[in-house]
């Protein structure tokens, strides 16, 4: 476990974006990191007379480069000084995702902190393309954070909720959290779903038996000892950890549901990565909190 160093915001230019940079600042000021500052320049095309395809307009993507290097320089400026940080700002060019990408590993950066879950176009942009491809691409955490209320100052951090379920990859997120969650003296609750026996219905679908109670509390107490072994590592290496296990059908809307009812202030949750047939078997769990959560959600691919 160890502190962030270098914190990297995508921006596009819209007040939607900076929605992320109180809390940005905020993890970089505490955890004594650089905060980048970063926007994709896209490339400005143009129908010439008599051209049947767009061709770049070398004038007008002049001036529109000019008018984003002007903006970071404005924000870099204004955040180094309100912020009292190491601020930096930079222009980059090429597709959006790979850009971003390709800027994390030339810095160093080591959590990337994005705006998403806007509706209409802005939601399609950065939820379903640029932050969609960057949880499945990073390497580094990335903090996803929901849209702020006008005039919201920096999310303070008490409570991270982690859902494991007794997996490796699950449990790789558990350093990334006390990282983040170290420099706000955060909490931790370790949360584990578990889904309930189905009824069993006889051949004619006449009858049905349902589980057995005592089926039921030994998943409870097998999944309780599980988080309870983890618990017991981290507390004794200083951090506080409680452990909750429920009954859910559904793992996804158990951890929201647990995280509003919990008070939770950030939702750490670990992710393959993956796309097509993989990421309907095994990636929908994060993909549903991901989409679901009404406060920022960590995740973590680890490589």
């Amino acid at each position: 476990m160890r502190l962030f160093r270098a914190v990297l915001v995508p921006l596009d230019g819209s007040a939607f974006a900076e929605q992320a940079l109180p809390l940005a600042a905020e993890v970089a000021r505490r955890s004594s990191a650089i905060l980048q500052l970063a926007r994709v320049h896209v490339p400005i095309m143009t129908y010439g007379a008599g051209l049947e395809v767009a061709a770049l307009d070398p004038s007008l993507d002049r001036q529109v480069q000019e008018g984003e290097e002007a903006y970071l320089k404005a924000l870099q400026k204004r955040l180094s000084t309100e912020e009292n940080l190491p601020v930096s700002g930079t222009l980059l060019t090429g597709g959006i995702a790979p850009a971003i990408g390709e800027q994390v590993r030339a810095t160093g950066a080591d959590l990337v902190i994005l705006t998403t879950h806007a509706r209409g176009p802005v939601a399609r942009f950065w939820l379903g393309s640029v932050a969609d491809r960057l949880v499945r691409t990073l390497d580094v955490p990335l903090l996803l954070v929901p849209p702020q209320p006008e005039g919201a100052g920096p999310r303070e951090i008490r409570r991270i909720l982690v859902p494991l379920d007794r997996s490796p990859l699950a449990e790789s997120v558990l350093a990334v959290a006390r990282g983040f969650g170290r420099p706000f003296s955060a909490s931790y609750l370790l949360y584990h779903a578990i889904e309930p026996p189905l009824p069993i219905v006889d051949p004619m679908g006449v009858m049905a038996q349902m589980p057995d109670p005592a089926v039921v509390e030994g998943m409870r107490a097998v999944a309780m000892r599980y988080l309870e072994g983890v618990a017991t590592r981290l507390r004794d290496q200083g951090e506080e950890i409680a452990t909750l296990v429920t009954e859910e059908p559904v793992a996804a809307r158990g951890i929201l549901d647990q995280a509003a009812a919990e008070h939770a202030d950030v939702i750490a949750i670990a992710t393959h990565g993956a796309g097509g047939v993989s990421r309907m078997l095994l990636g929908s769990v994060a993909d549903k909190v991901i989409r679901g959560s009404s406060v920022p959600v960590l995740v973590y691919r680890p490589a």
